[in-house]
């Protein structure tokens, strides 16, 4: 498992686990980002947000809380 924060832009990875409090992890819930949720990485920031997507829908998330989501790579 590593960071979602760490991923490059067109890698695609699966949630693992959301490791934070239970407000992030409701808010990630509700946002359909879920243990076993397929994610593509759209733009990749160090500093920034950064930009995802999860079935049909684009999502920004910050810094901070990607590397919360801990993802694995989809081979």
């Amino acid at each position: 498992m590593i960071p979602l924060a760490l991923i490059r832009e067109g890698e695609r990875v699966k949630v693992s686990r959301i490791s934070g409090g239970r407000g992030l992890i409701r808010r990630m819930t509700d946002l359909g980002l879920r243990p076993g949720a397929e994610i593509e990485m759209i733009t990749a920031s160090r500093t920034g947000p950064l930009i995802i997507r999860l079935g049909e829908q684009r999502l920004g998330i910050g810094a901070g809380m990607a590397k919360k989501i801990l993802v694995d790579l989809i081979q």
